[in-house]
């Protein structure tokens, strides 16, 4: 009888280690998820801290507004000259030829040249065109 016992309880410590390791399986199983869950949810936080929360809104804008198309040429204006000094910054650099005045260029210029005056006459056509849209031209010019 002796070793039913010692059998039984050879039965009984196997069923308790067993249990131990599925318990043990069970929390690394368990841990492993929660794991994933929390790193799953960082992912999409970051996702979306870097996408810019912008609330989008409808105007309606009137385009026969001065005030608003005074505004937008401001603004267009600003831009622009903004891009046309960086532009220049980043490509000044090392194209200067030294010794050279923008007068020596001009008095070097054949002024005969049939693509030289139509650039002037453009320039001028332009200019003029100007003067008229705004209003100027029929306003005192040139103080008369």
């Amino acid at each position: 009888m002796g070793c039913s016992v010692s059998k039984d309880v050879k039965v009984e410590d196997q069923r308790n280690c067993n249990a131990i390791d599925e318990a043990r399986a069970a929390s690394k199983i368990q841990a492993s998820f929660r794991g994933y869950k929390v790193r799953k949810e960082l992912k999409t936080m970051k996702t979306e801290e870097t996408k810019p929360h912008v609330k989008e809104e409808i105007f309606e804008i009137d385009s026969n507004d001065t005030d608003l198309t005074k505004a937008v040429t401001k603004i267009q204006a600003s831009f622009r000259g903004f891009k046309a000094r960086k532009y220049l910054k980043t490509h000044e650099k090392g194209n200067k030829v030294p010794g050279w005045t923008q007068e020596q260029s001009i008095n070097e210029m054949d002024l005969s040249d049939p693509n030289l005056l139509k650039a002037a006459t453009k320039i001028q056509a332009t200019f003029r065109g100007y003067h008229v849209r705004k209003g100027v031209c029929g306003l005192n010019v040139g103080g008369e």
